[in-house]
């Protein structure tokens, strides 16, 4: 999948994780969904940070629908494989890697295999929208949280 010049990764969950556990060099990972993309598209300076990101892996069903739409299917049919078609939706387009499932799994590797990791949350965003408005204020303990959980 490809939207406005970025490339998201397209390949399974597991294979993402074997991959970043065995990097050697600092790697940045975004887990853009469509929202991400909206601000990205009116936010040159955003636009510019997904663009630099070692990976951008898929963090939204409707990454997939938009994806099918560019490529010719209607509305509902891109919903419909998106959510009952997902084995063959997931091996064109590479798997769902939310970025909740994926902090947890670096983390609990990493409280194994003690790895440096930096993490940037939301807390010092300036919210454009009610919406992000509401993300920052749910994540705005995400560090205390990460650090208690994962020492």
């Amino acid at each position: 999948m490809q939207f406005f010049g970025i490339t998201l990764y397209n390949g399974t969950y597991a294979d993402f994780l074997t991959q970043i556990f065995s990097v050697k060099k600092p790697t940045l990972v975004f887990t853009p969904n469509p929202e991400i993309f909206y601000r990205a598209y009116h936010d040159e300076e955003f636009m510019n940070i997904l663009q630099k990101a070692t990976y951008n892996v898929p963090d939204g069903n409707g990454l997939y629908v938009a994806s099918m739409m560019q490529e010719g299917k209607g509305f509902f049919a891109s919903g419909w494989h998106t959510f009952f078609d997902k084995k063959n939706t997931y091996a064109k387009y590479g798997e769902l890697i939310k970025g909740s499932d994926l902090t947890r799994d670096i983390f609990e590797s990493a409280s194994k295999k003690p790895k440096n990791i930096l993490v940037i949350d939301r807390k010092n965003s300036v919210a454009k929208n009610d919406l992000e408005r509401r993300k920052i204020e749910m994540q705005q303990h995400l560090g205390e949280i990460l650090e208690k959980k994962f020492p």
